[in-house]
């Protein structure tokens, strides 16, 4: 069993509204996954992109799926040593 609790995915919508940006992220298994600019791990200005490929923790609230604790791939920098154990 996985221990991994993350899954990956690509950002295909993108919003604007009085709360702020707001993006729909699919999931390798096609599932779409609902998150605002505040669900964003980043230093600096909390934006996506269309296109933009992305690691979160998934999340279900009232029947509705949730991003959290979203990371843009290109802001994670891979050590060459690290082994996954």
């Amino acid at each position: 069993m996985s221990t991994n609790p993350y899954l990956y995915g690509e950002v295909t919508h993108r919003t604007q509204d009085n709360k702020g940006s707001a993006y729909i992220i699919k999931d390798n298994e096609g599932k779409e996954f609902f998150c605002r600019y505040l669900d964003i791990l980043t230093e600096g200005f909390r934006q996506l992109y269309i296109g933009d490929k992305v690691r979160f923790i998934p999340a279900e609230k009232d029947g509705k799926l949730y991003a959290t604790y979203i990371v843009k791939l290109s802001d994670i920098e891979f050590d060459e040593d690290f082994i996954y154990k």
